[in-house]
């Protein structure tokens, strides 16, 4: 009797077989980032502290200041994240990317303000225009189709 599944002998070798599958799977990548956590001033940006920001399975997790280990925020993209963009440095190319989203406050504030989520504002440099082009891309695409929020 033959088996109505295929054997590993019938399997392309390129996992692939159409650029759209291709194109859906990036979707599904891990970027994984130091970043400097910048803070904005009258006269631009400054330096806040550093962080491991870290993109997948559709969420952002914020760590920690110096922190790769401890993960402060996580963030659900396709239902946080009210806006990603993408803004230069000094004397450079973009490599800012801004996060303005809503989370959960904690628990201590919640219960001070009595309000179930609060709005917050990041603005994250990445040492290259590359990566940091990469996570907004990667937001971007998380987004759900027909999101009636304004365009990232």
């Amino acid at each position: 009797m033959d088996s109505p599944l295929a054997s590993s002998k019938d399997l392309p070798d390129e996992p692939f077989d159409t650029p759209a599958e291709k194109v859906q799977a990036t979707h599904l990548a891990q970027l994984r980032a130091v970043v400097d956590r910048m803070t904005l001033t009258c006269s631009g940006f400054k330096r806040h502290d550093t962080r491991t920001l870290e993109l997948s399975e559709g969420r952002v997790r914020i760590f920690s200041p110096g922190s790769s280990s401890s993960v402060k925020s996580c963030i659900d993209v396709g239902r946080d994240v009210h806006e990603c963009s993408l803004h230069r440095g000094w004397g450079c190319g973009p490599k800012i990317l801004l996060l303005s989203l809503s989370r959960p406050p904690p628990a201590r504030r919640a219960l001070l303000r009595g309000r179930a989520q609060e709005q917050k504002l990041y603005f994250f440099e990445f040492a290259s225009e590359d990566v940091a082009a990469d996570f907004h891309r990667e937001i971007r695409a998380l987004r759900p189709a027909g999101d009636s929020r304004e365009p990232l």
